[in-house]
């Protein structure tokens, strides 16, 4: 679903800008940041471990560290609800967030104006794979 894709794009980039102005360019993750579903809903609706990640690197603990990233973070109503205190969007080494009313009523405005299309894979043709098994000891 090319809605979903927006709101992880939009945090994968926001994190990664937030992470090279706390700790400089040196210390920016790598290309993916994971972003997942937390295990409990009381955590919000997306979060990642990023600051656990970085945790060794840095010689800090995570917390501090998800509070120094998120002290840079660049809010946008328009995917997620904004936490300027940090109340619930730093819980140990976790980030979480909340996706905004504003998000999820485009998302439904995207399901009624374009039902046809609404749900359906469009990464592109399906595609063959040859899966071959090799035997470690060869007889």
């Amino acid at each position: 679903m090319v809605m979903a894709a927006a709101i992880r794009t939009y945090l994968s980039e926001q994190l990664h800008q937030a992470c090279e102005k706390a700790f400089g360019a040196d210390c920016a993750p790598g290309d993916d940041i994971i972003i997942e579903k937390p295990k409990s809903k009381a955590h919000g609706d997306l979060s990642t471990p990023l600051a656990m990640g970085l945790a060794k690197s840095l010689h800090k603990p995570p917390p501090a560290i998800a509070k120094e990233i998120m002290a840079q973070f660049q809010w946008d109503e328009r995917f997620i609800v904004p936490d300027p205190h940090l109340h619930y969007t730093v819980a140990g080494g976790f980030i979480n967030f909340r996706i905004s009313k504003k998000y999820l009523i485009s998302v439904l405005e995207h399901i009624v104006t374009s039902p046809e299309t609404f749900g359906k894979n469009q990464v592109g043709r399906p595609q063959r794979l040859l899966f071959e098994f090799v035997s470690a000891n060869p007889t």
